[in-house]
């Protein structure tokens, strides 16, 4: 009895690896966590992705970045061997799709199903090509996961090739998005010569980053006083802190004028980084001489002339008064 049984399993394991391989299919395991006495001579497949390093950034609403992949194929286990040789030749189909992106990135890749053939140990390429918008932090990473799964392969008797679902991290850096939003109620003042007038501006941080905004008055007229924040320091609109802030713009014209206008420029960069620089926000203010200075100097003569109109009435009061007396 025991010498048949013997014999019966010499002739399955002669059958494993002599008879060659008749039919080959392609089939998805749903149960891969449940294993039977066909898997143990079974081979596992091992899938490899490698990101190339890069230095480039994805730059918000900017130009998509590209990450080369390199997908690499082997079987594994202890009758790798025999059943490489078996199937040597067949075609196998990766399938890579991304499973999980950050909120404020997309993602894609191409191509999405790859064919290696088995015994070919030449590696296979990808791209994963990724957009973020100005949500995403400046100078954090951001991860992409992504899947790789191959179906089962079937052949006599027992299963040749596992299914196998891997699933891998791919980094990258996002990069610094300067935006600035400046806003005023006004840009055109009938102001009085030699006083203050002072001028509120709202600016708001739509950038990804903290941003520092250089400021800078064009054009300044001669013997204009002007105040002004040399710079000021914005928190991240993506971290929701600081980042809307009012200035004041103070002027003091000169006595004599007509119209006068000015430029401001305003130049956001990161904070530490004055090299990392957005595009300079400019705007423009016009001034008109409201009169007042001279409407007040006219109104000091008339009342000098008045008083010395009577200050000349009295005097010839006075000599006449004197002349009549000495008559007498």
């Amino acid at each position: 009895m025991y010498k048949k049984i013997s014999i019966i399993m010499l002739v399955i394991l002669i059958s494993i690896f002599i008879i060659p391989n008749p039919i080959s299919s392609y089939s998805i395991n749903e149960n891969n966590n449940q294993r039977t006495f066909r898997d143990i001579f079974a081979a596992t497949p091992l899938i490899l992705i490698e990101p190339e390093h890069t230095d480039e950034l994805a730059i918000p609403n900017g130009v998509i970045l590209d990450i080369p992949l390199t997908i690499t194929y082997e079987l594994t286990g202890v009758f790798a061997n025999q059943q490489e040789r078996r199937i040597r030749g067949q075609n196998i189909q990766i399938q890579l799709s991304i499973i999980n992106t950050p909120d404020w990135c997309a993602a894609s890749l191409t191509p999405q199903i790859l064919v290696v053939k088995i015994g070919d140990d030449e590696p296979l390429n990808a791209i994963l090509a990724v957009s973020v918008n100005e949500d995403a932090p400046a100078f954090q990473e951001g991860v992409v996961k992504i899947k790789a799964e191959t179906p089962e392969i079937q052949g006599f008797i027992f299963t040749r090739v596992l299914e196998q679902v891997y699933e891998f991290d791919i980094p990258f850096a996002v990069g610094y998005f300067p935006l600035l939003s400046v806003e005023k109620e006004n840009t055109y003042f009938e102001i009085p010569p030699l006083n203050t007038t002072k001028i509120p501006i709202a600016i708001e941080n739509f950038g990804n980053g903290p941003t520092m905004v250089n400021i800078e008055i064009l054009d300044i007229p001669n013997n204009w006083i002007i105040n002004y924040p040399k710079n000021i320091t914005f928190g991240s609109h993506v971290a929701g802190l600081n980042y809307k802030k009012e200035i004041e713009i103070s002027v003091k014209s000169s006595k004599d004028f007509s119209v006068k206008s000015i430029r401001i420029n305003f130049t956001p960069s990161y904070v530490g980084r004055p090299d990392l620089k957005g595009d300079i926000t400019t705007i423009s203010y016009t001034f008109k001489n409201d009169g007042s200075l001279k409407e007040d100097n006219g109104f000091l003569i008339n009342i000098a002339i008045f008083l010395g109109v009577i200050a000349l009435i009295i005097v010839i009061f006075i000599v006449i008064y004197k002349t009549i007396k000495k008559k007498q």
